[in-house]
């Protein structure tokens, strides 16, 4: 609905535009929802029909409810232009 790609969603992108977008923003967390806005500023983007497999781990670990809050408290962060350092401790690596 929005055009906002998460990492485990699958980016792909053409050389040329990520390098015209200067490719992922140095953050701590979130490069590839702060990409994917600045994709979409840039021009069209399209969503394939095809599904990739990606890891539960982190809804599994840390469990749904946590895990949407937290997903939630990070987008309102992007939202408000706040910086995301604070949250990166929150985001733990589940791998």
């Amino acid at each position: 609905m929005f055009k906002i790609f998460y990492g485990d969603q699958g980016i792909f992108v053409r050389r040329d535009i990520f390098e015209k977008i200067g490719g992922f923003p140095e953050t701590p967390l979130c490069e590839d929802v702060l990409f994917s806005r600045e994709l979409k500023i840039t021009g069209k983007v399209g969503i394939l029909r095809d599904p990739i497999r990606c890891s539960p781990r982190r809804w599994l670990r840390q469990g749904i409810g946590k895990t949407f809050l937290l997903n939630m408290r990070i987008t309102s962060h992007i939202l408000q232009g706040k910086g995301l350092e604070a949250l990166a401790k929150d985001y733990k690596d589940v791998r």
